[in-house]
């Protein structure tokens, strides 16, 4: 098994919260911490056009929300990578012994692992 650095980033779970402005043609967009039940801090705060690129006004507000929630997701991608190549590191120890049965569980932990972190970072099934 691998052995993990400290993290050195704020911990998760991350959260992106979108708040419209006065008009309509301005909101902002906030990467949240929830560090304990009470504490919150930001992590990047921005008007919707700092999360987006597209000059498209149709594209722009998707854009800015995929943006978002990827960057919300970092903590859990980053912990999701960590994990699956651990398992994965486990699954080949085990396929070296001639252990296939066990070592397609730790596949399925790793694939798992990952799958969640996507549907985090996407919002949908991945």
């Amino acid at each position: 098994m691998t052995t993990q650095a400290k993290t050195q980033h704020t911990p998760g779970p991350w959260t992106a919260t979108y708040q419209r402005g006065e008009s309509d043609d301005y909101a902002v967009w906030a990467i949240m911490a929830q560090v304990s039940p009470s504490t919150h801090y930001t992590i990047a705060e921005g008007a919707d056009s700092v999360f987006r690129l597209s000059p498209n006004p149709e594209e722009a507000k998707a854009e800015a929300d995929a943006n978002a929630r990827l960057m919300a997701a970092a903590p859990d991608l980053l912990e999701a990578c960590e994990t699956a190549t651990e398992n994965i590191t486990r699954a080949l120890e085990l396929g070296d012994k001639g252990d296939w049965a066990n070592a397609e569980i730790w596949l399925n932990n790793a694939r798992g692992d990952v799958q969640a972190a996507l549907a985090k970072a996407k919002l949908s099934d991945a």
